[in-house]
């Protein structure tokens, strides 16, 4: 679901943004810079919630198993390591397929309605 979340963010930032890709593209940026334009803002967005969320998933965690149970295997920092991994490799495929697609895109499509 957060793949799908942030498909969709990039999607209407994208839209909103259009004239101005189409633009940057036409006084020649490259695909690149388009798309650091792009995920500026995901990319420190997804950065501080990776952060608050893993320590908040981490006590959260241990506070669940410690009022259930009286023995139980402690939340080690590889089992968060994996978990942050994977958030951030859906976030990179959903958030990147999306910007370089509309970075490649000819300008005069989205030019052309004015």
């Amino acid at each position: 679901m957060t793949g799908i979340g942030l498909f969709t963010l990039v999607s209407l930032n994208i839209v909103k943004r259009m004239k101005e890709i189409g633009v940057r593209k036409v006084l020649g940026a490259s695909v690149s810079n388009i798309a650091g334009v792009i995920n500026r803002e995901f990319v420190i967005n997804l950065g501080i919630t990776t952060i608050i969320g893993s320590v908040l998933g981490y006590l959260a965690a241990n506070w669940l198993m410690d009022s259930i149970w009286e023995y139980y295997l402690k939340l080690g920092f590889v089992s968060l390591g994996v978990s942050v991994l994977a958030m951030v490799a859906i976030a990179i495929l959903s958030v990147g397929y999306k910007t370089v697609t509309t970075a490649s895109l000819n300008p005069t499509k989205t030019l052309r309605d004015e």
